[in-house]
């Protein structure tokens, strides 16, 4: 039995490896952690410059991840706004337009969480 060109079978294994590390590196997901206090004013944490209130571990969160410095809402109603978040619609698109509208079967299905969950994503809600 000949034995093949061991650089060849090397360089073969190599290829072979780097292409399984990178197909599961590919279905890897990136955690997502997205907090929603609403009802804040925008400098009600330390990290915005508030040395009053303490937020040590909020401040880290938004050192090592993403703060939005320049944030709005389409509403100022805490249930229509989140509406529009878990949707990315306004109020007149979505229809939330008070405090005991449900979603839709069909705009639930559409919502961001939903989603996510959908594409593979673990999802969880804590809070209103």
């Amino acid at each position: 039995m000949k034995s093949g060109n061991p650089i060849l079978i090397f360089g073969l294994i190599l290829i072979l490896g780097f292409t399984l590390t990178n197909a599961c590196l590919a279905q890897q997901k990136p955690n997502i952690i997205f907090l929603l206090a609403d009802d804040m004013r925008y400098n009600s944490l330390g990290c915005k410059g508030n040395s009053i209130i303490q937020t040590p571990q909020l401040d880290k969160l938004a050192a090592q991840g993403t703060l939005f410095n320049n944030a709005f809402v389409t509403t100022p109603i805490c249930c229509i706004s989140r509406a529009s978040i878990l949707t990315g619609q306004y109020a007149n698109r979505h229809k939330i337009n008070d405090f005991v509208t449900n979603f839709s079967p069909e705009a639930l299905s559409n919502t961001y969480p939903i989603l996510m969950r959908n594409s593979g994503y673990y999802t969880g809600f804590i809070g209103k």
